[in-house]
């Protein structure tokens, strides 16, 4: 039996109910099946784009304090000797960071691992951004975790050498 016979054999009234719901099941499916999702993945990806332009703008802004601040450019940071651990370690005790180093020792392929069990982000942050142009190392790797205590943070730093060809 075909559909058009089995809707043949319908009475008027059955077939008006099926017209009544074939025209909201089908709109309905295509916009929860289709028009819906398509509106969230829009929507995610205009948050995305919108952090990517904010960060785009933090990064200006870094940028702009550095050279406000005269640190030396990326480019001349690769001319600069590695100052050694004996200077990151005096370094990290005038930042008054010492007491927090949980690691500071140099890496058998070359470089220094530099880990802080717990520090204030912040102080970190300020302290590798008035070091890092200067000190002749590259970050290779790191990786920060949060801990239980706001601001705190667990860091792990691979460094390389970058001004030794």
């Amino acid at each position: 039996m075909s559909m058009i016979d089995w809707l043949v054999a319908r009475t008027g009234r059955e077939r008006g109910l099926l017209g009544v719901l074939f025209a909201i099941l089908v709109p309905l499916g295509l916009i929860l099946g289709v028009l819906l999702p398509l509106g969230e993945r829009r929507a995610g990806a205009e948050r995305a784009l919108e952090e990517a332009r904010m960060l785009n703008i933090w990064v200006a802004a870094r940028a702009e304090e550095a050279a406000a601040l005269g640190l030396v450019p990326v480019e001349s940071a690769k001319e600069i000797a590695p100052i050694g651990i004996s200077a990151l370690e005096q370094g990290l005790k005038q930042a008054g960071l010492w007491p927090y180093v949980s690691r500071l020792e140099a890496r058998s392929e070359g470089g220094i691992a530099l880990d802080f069990q717990e520090v204030e982000f912040v102080d970190l942050i300020t302290w590798l951004q008035t070091v890092a142009p200067r000190w002749g190392y590259g970050f290779e790797g790191f990786r920060f975790e949060p801990r239980e205590v706001p601001a705190m943070v667990k860091v792990s730093i691979a460094l390389s050498e970058v001004g030794v060809d």
